[in-house]
């Protein structure tokens, strides 16, 4: 569509517009600074088509907040081993290693696993990933106690796990 035009040709103040379309002017137009470098590409170097989501991802790590990219803290490590250890469990509940599979759960849950009650749940954990079942987690530290509280991919409370001698152990019973 032709920008409009007044009677004599030229473009009026109210109708001109970028090059995405947005009005000269607009608040979301990002016209000069890093911003711009960013949105136009690193020029110079062809057309910058290639690294451009290099530079995205390596501005996105500097600007983001440590609570969504982690910083490498400890948090990130302790999210990676918590999955590992989840890992660990769905290895040993398809097993119907009871034995092994009640020592990585906390002493208030281990009554409730029992064999028949493994056994119960085998079929319906058979193809599940550590990957498919831990979503977001919210690891906090209370008097020297560290907890995670995890949620599935799709939003639903997976259960609670407590970080002790090293290993994340399961609070709850969350294959249920």
């Amino acid at each position: 569509m032709p920008p409009a035009t007044d009677s004599a040709g030229t473009r009026s103040a109210a109708s001109r517009t970028d090059e995405r379309g947005l009005p000269n002017g607009d608040s979301r137009r990002v016209s000069s600074g890093f911003g711009a470098a960013l949105a136009r590409g690193l020029r110079g170097v062809g057309s910058g088509v290639a690294l451009r989501p290099l530079l995205v991802v390596v501005v996105a790590a500097a600007i983001l907040p440590c609570s969504v990219t982690g910083c490498g803290s400890d948090e990130s490590a302790d999210v990676g081993s918590l999955r590992g250890d989840v890992a660990v469990q769905l290895a040993l509940l398809r097993q119907g290693d009871v034995k092994a599979l009640v020592e990585t759960f906390t002493e208030k849950v281990r009554p409730a696993i029992t064999e028949e009650y493994v056994r119960s749940r085998q079929p319906i954990y058979a193809q599940v990933t550590a990957e498919s079942l831990v979503g977001p987690v919210a690891v906090k530290e209370v008097e020297g106690v560290k907890t995670a509280d995890v949620w599935t991919p799709d939003g639903a409370p997976l259960g609670r796990f407590v970080f002790v001698n090293g290993r994340w152990l399961a609070d709850t019973l969350w294959f249920r």
